[in-house]
């Protein structure tokens, strides 16, 4: 009897909203949308320079990555919207033997943008995005940061823009962005590319599928230096097969794609909750790590 009454709240609950692709977006009437997402992903392989798919080494290294990310978007005009982001994220590297354990929990970057939409009828919309990412340390180099020496880094300064061309119908869109990411020190910068499309066919809820991926400007086959023994592709002894000295660097230059999908499900006018998991199908000197999100967001 209980779940038959909860069941029933909820579809309640779900039409006071309209069947619209715009669930997607922030609500009609609402200036905003404060999110916060939890993501994780737990990998021991990657993507080497030939495409193939290989283990960090042979004495189970095996890295997890979990983030917390704070995010709003701002109405500031009808066609204006400004972007910040506050992700928090814990990197932790374990292996079965040989290496210690290594972990770090800092601000991966703050990000402020914003994004214009300089045609937005009721059918198309086109505009352009733009964010700058700032890291939670500013040394400068990957490789040489006296408190980095064996794992990870403080990051580094991007400034990323995209154009943005969708198709929208009631309940369903396509949309295409395609954009450039600037990024400081070693880190080469990247061509950025998204298709997603999604539907609203039940009242407060949504799905959406997409593409993404990155190109590096500079070939990653050829790194100016592997992100982790073996890694390079070069010939290594035994000790470096099994994991070398151990180092663990962010990685400089990388090709991926991904594909994935999003569930949104607005509870009440004032609250959702959506989740998403992407896999990467393929890739050049890149984590073979697959993510899982879930987010809670309030419309304001």
């Amino acid at each position: 009897m209980i779940k038959k009454i909860s069941i029933t709240l909820f579809l309640l609950s779900v039409l006071n909203f309209k069947t619209s692709a715009q669930v997607f977006d922030i609500p009609e009437k609402k200036i905003g949308i404060f999110e916060v997402m939890f993501s994780g992903g737990k990998t021991s392989s990657y993507y080497g320079i030939d495409g193939s798919t290989r283990l960090f080494d042979i004495i189970g290294t095996t890295l997890t990555s979990v983030t917390l990310t704070n995010k709003i978007d701002l109405k500031l005009t009808s066609n204006l919207t400004a972007n910040m982001e506050l992700p928090l994220n814990y990197i932790y590297l374990i292996s079965d033997s040989l290496f210690p354990e290594r972990s770090i929990l800092n601000i991966k970057h703050f990000g402020i943008g914003l994004t214009y939409s300089f045609l937005n009828s009721s059918n198309f919309v086109l505009g352009f995005s733009s964010m700058f990412k700032i890291p939670n340390g500013f040394h400068q180099g990957l490789y040489n940061d006296t408190k980095y020496l064996s794992f990870w880094g403080d990051g580094y300064f991007q400034f990323n823009s995209n154009g943005i061309i969708k198709y929208k119908l009631e309940d369903q869109f396509i949309k295409f962005t395609l954009g450039y990411n600037w990024r400081d020190e070693e880190a080469k910068d990247e061509i950025l590319y998204k298709v997603e499309a999604g539907t609203s066919k039940t009242k407060g809820t949504g799905l959406l599928l997409f593409c993404e991926g990155v190109v590096s400007t500079k070939n990653p086959a050829n790194p100016s230096k592997a992100f982790y023994p073996g890694s390079s592709g070069e010939s290594y002894n035994n000790e470096v097969t099994q994991g070398g000295d151990g180092k663990f660097y962010m990685i400089e230059s990388e090709n991926y794609t991904s594909l994935g999908a999003k569930v949104i499900v607005y509870l009440t006018n004032d609250l959702f909750l959506d989740g998403s998991y992407s896999i990467k199908l393929f890739g050049v000197n890149t984590l073979l790590l697959n993510q899982a999100n879930f987010g809670i967001g309030y419309p304001f």
